[in-house]
């Protein structure tokens, strides 16, 4: 439109700066109401994702371009990163509130099997490879974000399923499980989802609520079969 431009602006599709006489910025910028800091390119353009500025490798948000420190789940390599308050990637011994920790040359997080960084917990393969979604370790299924890598605790929605993660070790919840806070008692499959509507369990006929899966009890019409059944307190249906 001709008018000289200042601020941030939104140029077919790619963001720019422009200072208060209207010249386009360039490298880190620092934004103050929006607490975070960018990086735009020779050509002016906010840049995203992993990149190699001067000989550094830095990770920039996705979705809005910050510039990324401590702890980084890398979704392309899979493997655990860590970028410094300055936003360059870390290598070798790391500390990391108090304790240390080996990144190999590549940057990524040396190890293998259940490793905790700086409190937050995750599943090693091989290569240092983050293992995500639902893992088996002896008897037990825990499940791994895929957004961060981390071990995931307590009621997650995953693909439109409930299912429950012990608070402590994270480990799936199977069976009936009483959630205080609810003040409702559900039952996961042994698939570790909650169930729904009526269910015959080890012989006992029980029903759920078939929006919040809390079991019932007492007198309870059932639409579909036209007759109103009573559970007891166990949530168990009554007969004669």
């Amino acid at each position: 439109d001709g008018s000289m431009k200042t601020g941030q602006k939104n140029i077919k599709g790619n963001w720019y700066m422009f200072d208060s006489k209207g010249v386009m910025q360039t490298g880190f910028v620092h934004i103050p109401s929006q607490n975070k800091t960018v990086y735009y390119a020779l050509n002016g353009q906010m840049q995203y994702g992993q990149k190699n500025i001067d000989g550094h490798w830095y990770v920039f948000d996705t979705y809005n371009g910050a510039m990324q420190t401590g702890l980084f789940y890398n979704k392309k390599t899979g493997t655990i990163q860590y970028y410094g308050k300055n936003g360059q990637m870390s290598y070798g011994k790391v500390t990391i509130n108090g304790k240390v920790y080996t990144f190999d040359a590549s940057g990524n997080y040396s190890g293998k099997g259940n490793v905790t960084i700086d409190g937050h917990d995750y599943y090693l393969g091989d290569n240092n490879k983050v293992l995500v979604g639902f893992q088996k370790s002896g008897n037990n299924t825990y499940y791994y974000n895929k957004d961060n890598g981390q071990k995931e605790y307590g009621q997650k929605n995953i693909d439109g399923h409930w299912y429950m993660f012990d608070g402590k070790t994270g480990v799936m919840q199977t069976g009936f499980v009483t959630i205080p806070e609810q003040k409702k008692t559900v039952y996961y499959a042994s698939n570790g989802q909650m169930q729904y509507g009526q269910k015959n369990i080890n012989g006992h006929w029980y029903n759920f609520d078939t929006y919040n899966g809390a079991m019932k009890t007492g007198l309870v019409y059932i639409p579909e079969q036209k007759k109103t059944v009573y559970y007891a307190s166990n949530g168990q249906m009554q007969y004669g």
